[in-house]
């Protein structure tokens, strides 16, 4: 065997080792994460008014979010001018998903602001709570991160349907903008992947579609 072939195996045996140690370290990473995610918990914060301010345990917290939190015990400290403030304490354990979902109410001289601003007023309707009794909700179904969600790039509207007690989701309403019946198939189906593709099992809920000019089941 010439230099010329030793070099060549020498590198062939260099480029092998090299493979294996890159695969055991992207390995290792995906392992840690994975055991430092079960050490976690996640949690969700949905307040209306979206300008209310958040305290967890007296650090300040983005709303309308998912955190990744340390399991325990948490005050929770919620509050905005022109509103009623609300406390509370949770509990939550490693591996857990949990989403609040606070209403607070208008304060005296400020009974209007839910009808001035209609949008807000209406996510509050979807919580579950009356415009007399706002009050916080805590649900575990990971639908309550992302409902509801609207794209006009995409041309959808997703909902939830919600039962009676307003404390479960039990079915899922896709709204397509457009008339045309071809057209809402695959915007209704479009609107499908981007569930699955945010971890829903789309096949654990009922899918009632619609569009703007015809309904449909």
């Amino acid at each position: 065997m010439d230099n010329t072939d030793k070099l060549a195996t020498k590198r062939k045996r260099l480029l092998i080792v090299g493979i294996i140690v890159f695969c055991a370290f992207i390995i290792s990473i995906v392992v840690i994460a994975i055991v430092e995610a079960r050490k976690t918990a996640k949690i969700g914060i949905n307040v209306i008014p979206r300008s209310a301010e958040i305290l967890l345990n007296g650090k300040s917290i983005a709303n309308r979010k998912e955190h990744s939190i340390e399991p325990g015990t948490y005050e929770v400290l919620i509050k905005n001018d022109g509103f009623v403030g609300k406390i509370d304490t949770i509990s939550i354990a490693a591996g857990d998903h949990k989403t609040i979902k606070v209403c607070l109410t208008a304060d005296v001289g400020n009974e209007k602001w839910y009808d001035e601003h209609p949008d807000e007023k209406n996510e509050c309707e979807l919580i579950g709570s009356s415009d007399s009794e706002r009050d916080e909700v805590v649900y575990q179904d990971s639908l309550w991160d992302i409902l509801p969600y609207r794209s006009y790039e995409k041309g959808f509207h997703i909902a939830p349907e919600i039962n009676d007690d307003n404390t479960e989701i039990t079915g899922i309403v896709i709204t397509a903008y457009t008339c045309n019946r071809t057209r809402m198939d695959s915007i209704v189906e479009g609107a499908k992947q981007w569930l699955e593709y945010k971890g829903i099992d789309v096949s654990q809920y009922k899918i009632t579609s619609k569009s703007s000019c015809i309904d449909s089941d």
